[in-house]
């Protein structure tokens, strides 16, 4: 593919180099995930973004595109856009806001197919109201919106004109005018993707005048040409990253919105609620996260909820207590060994043998069973192929219950059949207070059927020049908060 806006702008020396894995997809909010979705979100702004976090301060939400917006009316968000231009075009309108919410949700012919469709499911209408005035219309209540739908990638604005001309309705590579901080300058799909400051931009200032993600899928490769100079931000697979840690360089760890848990079958060899509590004393957090995260001090996770977020609890619902497990277990010796499940993934899978070492230390015989083909981990407690899944719970970007929901009879995972849960979340989806996730989580911790470990982090190796922002998903996030020393 040609370049972009390489005749508009000089990016051929980048002041930050990033590394991701994986090839360019799509950078279209419909559709962009993962590292895709770190360009989209610098490219095409959202009309409000995570504010850069300090320590274990709470993630929260700071203006963006707006000038203001009422958050008092969970079902009714309404804003006034401040004064925004596209490149080269005209300033960012309500209806432009309205156009772009509504196409991901299939709405008004919008698109059917939309990868981040779920993310807008609740959108009833965008009531415009003015040149730059609107009110977000929901169905339900939603007073996370905020910080999850509105700052993520399905909250990105396009240009109505431009992407309503398409033969398809959307894009693959090209936004057309861009609305954020930098513009994309060159993409090579498969090599890398250039952008470069919005000169034109009105907002906020950034340090950073441009940036390159350089496609570079092998992790060996990457450390080479991190300490050769050529870039200066990659995230190692755990195999290198062993190796970054025992030569001694420096890492950095970005907090994530999920932590580390095991599901714990109620079916089978673990249908007594002892064993179940042997395990959950059993399980050692610290050396889950060292094998995990090569992170000694690894955050413990006090629940199913990560420090920063809503609900977050400042006391551990589990103790670990490997003498007290050892002696349930002498007292209700199972005659099975216990089947460990988890996913084709480097972390998941240290989990995993991290686990069975600690089941082994209390008398508990277990192996760790094969990932099922395509993601069919998911369905091993409800299959009852397993007795324990090692997994990860939803992002909190996903909405505070979206991780309590596949607890529920209806979610049809069968991790847990417990009609007081189910009222209680019914319960909790009409008042999503801090009182209610509490009361949510330390019920599937009571009744034995959950073990939280480790708060998920992401470990990157960064130049000592980088004075890195992550977002809350652990992915470099806004360009805009980065910095780099001359």
């Amino acid at each position: 593919m040609p370049a972009i806006h390489a005749a508009r702008a000089d990016c051929s020396n980048p002041t930050l180099r990033l590394r991701v894995r994986r090839e360019f997809r799509s950078f279209d909010p419909a559709d962009a995930r993962g590292e895709d979705g770190i360009i989209t979100r610098n490219l095409l702004a959202p009309l409000v973004r995570f504010a850069k976090r300090q320590g274990s301060d709470q993630w929260r939400w700071e203006r963006h595109l707006v000038d203001s917006i009422s958050d008092s009316d969970p079902k009714r968000y309404t804003f006034t856009l401040r004064d925004e231009g596209w490149r080269n075009a005209s300033s960012v309108s309500a209806e432009d806001v309205a156009f772009s919410f509504a196409r991901i949700a299939g709405l008004n012919g919008g698109l059917r197919d939309a990868n981040n469709r779920q993310s807008w499911a609740g959108l009833k209408s965008v009531d415009i109201s003015g040149q730059r005035s609107a009110a977000i219309v929901l169905e339900s209540e939603r007073p996370d919106l905020l910080t999850t739908t509105l700052p993520g990638v399905a909250g990105c604005v396009v240009n109505k004109s431009y992407v309503s001309g398409l033969s398809s309705g959307r894009f693959t590579f090209d936004p057309g005018p861009t609305s954020g901080r930098y513009d994309l300058c060159d993409v090579v799909p498969g090599d890398y993707a250039k952008l470069i400051k919005d000169r034109d931009w009105k907002g906020d200032g950034v340090e950073v005048e441009s940036a390159i993600f350089r496609v570079i899928r092998d992790d060996k490769a990457a450390k080479e040409m991190f300490l050769a100079g050529q870039i200066d931000v990659y995230r190692p697979d755990l195999d290198v990253l062993k190796v970054v840690v025992a030569e001694g360089q420096q890492v950095t760890r970005a907090a994530t919105s999920r932590t580390s848990i095991l599901v714990l079958n109620q079916d089978g060899p673990l249908a007594n609620f002892e064993l179940r509590r042997a395990i959950q004393l059993a399980v050692n957090r610290r050396a889950v996260g060292l094998a995990a995260y090569q992170d000694e001090g690894a955050q413990v996770a006090t629940g199913l909820i990560p420090e920063g977020w809503t609900g977050w609890s400042n006391e551990p619902l589990v103790a670990f207590d490997p003498d007290e497990a050892a002696r349930i277990v002498a007292a209700n010796p199972p005659s099975d060994t216990l089947r460990i499940a988890t996913f084709a993934d480097q972390t998941l899978m240290s989990m995993a043998l991290q686990v069975q070492q600690d089941l082994t230390r209390i008398g508990l015989r277990s192996e760790v069973i094969p990932p099922p083909p395509d993601n069919g981990a998911w369905l091993a407690i409800g299959n009852k192929t397993a007795d324990i899944l090692v997994t990860l719970t939803a992002p909190q970007t996903f909405g505070a219950l979206q991780t309590f929901s596949f607890f529920t009879t209806a979610s049809g995972l069968r991790w847990n059949a417990n009609p007081e849960f189910d009222k209680m979340f019914e319960t909790a989806v009409m008042q999503p207070s801090s009182e209610f996730l509490f009361k949510l989580q330390s019920l599937l911790v009571n009744s034995g059927v959950v073990v939280p470990m480790v708060d998920d982090h992401a470990t990157y190796v960064v130049s000592s020049k980088v004075t890195s922002a992550f977002n809350p998903d652990g992915q470099v996030g806004d360009l805009g908060s980065w910095a780099v020393a001359p």
